[in-house]
């Protein structure tokens, strides 16, 4: 886990065992990690982007001073892998403040690759690292993926929903009511509909709202990963899974009991133990309190991790 500061320039890296965190990095406030300036607005995504290092990296883009750059860490310490030197693109992508980046892997090779969506100019390009430098493996500007056309208001997140090793995303849109999970075919260099909820409002019993926060994640160890959803206006969270041929199912919800309070940040991913095949949820809340969360199967409930 990463956390940035914008405003206080100590950005913090630590694990989670069973019942506390250890930190394992630390910047002691520099405003740098691995040389790069830690400023307001920049735009950080993690994923397996070089598969010759055993963990992800940190691609970080600055949305006023042209660069990008990704970092990867060992042992303490930060090192830059790849920068853009400034030059305000990464390969042919020109970088932009309303850009939208998601990282997955789309193709089911080794590596994730990136998914860069700017719906103002109807641009989308999906990179992927070398070990050099970036290439890109597809590319529109007609305004849409498949079906799906850009929308300021989308809003997309990737995953492997039917647990076949590679990514899907699936973006929603609560003012045109749609929602669409598609998935790259790299035989074929494009994208295919796997599921369309046909302009209903829905995604199973869930309507689609503005509020809505998306969460994606293994949180019941079983096959393919789910869709974590959760309305900050209202507190209402659903818990839904994706099968081939049936679609979205419901599988857990907090009956409107807003037990995940009015969280600041969102995140899931494996903090405990290293051995469970379940990711957790991560919920910083403005309270100022933070949560380990875990989902019990078949319980149904989702617990504070002890």
């Amino acid at each position: 886990m990463m956390d940035f500061h914008d405003t206080s320039y100590f950005p913090t890296a630590g694990k989670f065992h069973n019942s506390y965190w250890t930190t394992q990095y630390g910047n002691l406030g520099s405003g740098l990690v691995a040389g790069w300036y830690i400023n307001p607005g920049d735009r950080y995504v993690v994923g397996n982007f070089d598969t010759s290092h055993p963990g992800h990296e940190l691609l970080a883009i600055s949305s006023g001073s042209k660069y990008a750059s990704f970092m990867s860490y060992s042992s303490g310490v930060w090192s830059s892998s790849w920068s853009n030197l400034g030059n305000d693109q990464i390969r042919w992508w020109y970088l932009n403040s309303d850009d939208h980046y998601l990282s997955g892997n789309f193709d089911g090779l080794p590596g994730d690759e990136l998914l860069a969506i700017r719906e103002a100019s109807g641009n989308a390009h999906l990179m992927k690292w070398t070990g050099t430098d970036w290439t890109t493996i597809w590319a529109t500007g007609g305004g849409q993926i498949h079906w799906w056309i850009f929308r300021a208001t989308d809003k997309c997140v990737a995953a492997d929903f039917d647990d076949d090793g590679q990514d899907e995303v699936l973006c929603t849109n609560h003012l045109s009511k749609w929602a669409q999970l598609m998935k790259y075919d790299r035989i074929t260099n494009t994208w295919t509909l796997l599921w369309s909820n046909s302009g209903s409002g829905q995604i199973h019993s869930w309507y689609l709202n503005s509020p809505d926060v998306f969460i994606v994640g293994d949180f019941d160890g079983t096959p393919g990963d789910e869709l974590l959803v959760y309305n900050r206006s209202n507190g209402w969270s659903r818990l839904i899974k994706f099968t081939s041929g049936v679609g979205f199912q419901w599988i857990w919800g907090n009956g409107g009991h807003g037990r995940l309070h009015d969280p600041i940040a969102l995140l899931s991913g494996k903090f405990s133990p290293a051995s469970s095949k379940r990711e957790s949820l991560l919920s910083i809340s403005d309270d100022r309190w933070a949560y380990v969360e875990s989902y019990r199967f078949p319980s149904q409930i989702i617990d504070f991790a002890p």
